[in-house]
């Protein structure tokens, strides 16, 4: 029995595949149609954490930034603090102005110290974590901030003892380096924060030319497997009914003899048994026809041969 194989090309194993699968035409589809719906969702939702991931370490930039204005801040105001310290060593001058501008200077400086502390003591929740090098560093940096605000009260005391070389010699010699200690500290800070920034910043360009890379790669393998899905669907269906079609025009021109084979387990597959049903009847009816025809035939000339013995040729 010659099969319709010979005039029809043979689907990849794909297509075969899931031709072969034992679910509706329609279940193939719908589960097409939601296949693809999940990869672009997929995409989109990988797409989404990727843009994350990026807002975060742009977060985290910012963040570097505000603590480096943070420890900046710290800096400058040790260092108008240690200006107004120096001011008060130079003026060495007795007298009832002299001494009233030293005690303002000098409670300015306390003042400009208990400000500093309370500045520092709100940053360390949003900027310092406390067992990290730059909470230990803050953590010495308040205590010594202590330690010069009993040096600048004695330093006062000195001054209203009439003892002003006493308090010029402490303001110089032990506030101003604890005072140039902590500035020090304060700038180590900064340049830890910034390179701690550039650090940063160097990993987000890396991480983003990576991410970039991966929602690419990502899509295109998205796409390349929706086409895919889709080819492989639609295939299994086209396929079958271009067959099933080359058939029946082949039965219509007359040839009972061929048949179609198909994978499909589904409306298809038993589109192309019916088919092959109806062309097996057809076959046989058209045989037991011709049968008959002939006999018909053999009996007309029979007939005819019998009248003409009997009757004149004329007649």
């Amino acid at each position: 029995m010659r099969e319709q194989d010979e005039n029809s090309s043979q689907p990849n194993l794909i297509v075969r595949s899931v031709a072969k699968v034992a679910v509706s035409v329609h279940a193939k589809l719908l589960f097409a149609f939601l296949g693809i719906t999940l990869l672009l969702l997929g995409l989109a939702l990988f797409a989404m954490a990727a843009l994350q991931q990026s807002n975060d370490r742009l977060d985290a930039m910012i963040h570097d930034q505000e603590k480096i204005a943070y420890f900046n801040e710290i800096h400058l105001s040790l260092s108008e603090m240690n200006l107004m310290n120096l001011s008060l060593v130079i003026d060495q001058k007795p007298g009832d102005i002299s001494n009233a501008i030293f005690s303002e200077t000098a409670a300015a400086i306390i003042g400009q110290i208990d400000n500093l502390q309370y500045h520092i003591g709100q940053g360390i929740r949003r900027y310092v974590e406390s067992d990290s090098v730059e909470g230990r560093l803050i953590s010495v940096i308040r205590s010594d901030l202590k330690r010069v605000k009993t040096k600048v009260s004695t330093m006062i005391r000195f001054r209203q003892q009439g003892e002003i070389q006493d308090a010029a010699d402490l303001g110089l010699n032990e506030i101003f380096r604890e005072i140039r200690s902590i500035q020090n500290d304060a700038y180590n800070l900064v340049l830890t924060a910034e390179q701690e920034m550039r650090d940063r910043a160097s990993s987000s360009a890396e991480a983003y030319q990576s991410t970039r890379k991966t929602v690419v790669a990502a899509a295109v393998a998205a796409m390349g497997i929706a086409v895919l899905l889709g080819y492989a669907i639609s295939s299994s269906v086209i396929w079958p009914m271009r067959y099933i079609g080359q058939t029946l025009s082949a039965v219509a021109e007359g040839n009972f003899k061929v048949r179609v084979t198909v994978p499909n387990r589904d409306e298809l597959g038993e589109l192309a048994n019916n088919v092959n049903s109806t062309s097996e009847r057809l076959g046989d009816l058209y045989e037991k026809v011709e049968a008959q025809r002939a006999k018909l035939e053999v009996e007309h000339a029979r007939s005819e041969k019998l009248l003409y013995n009997l009757l004149p040729e004329e007649i």
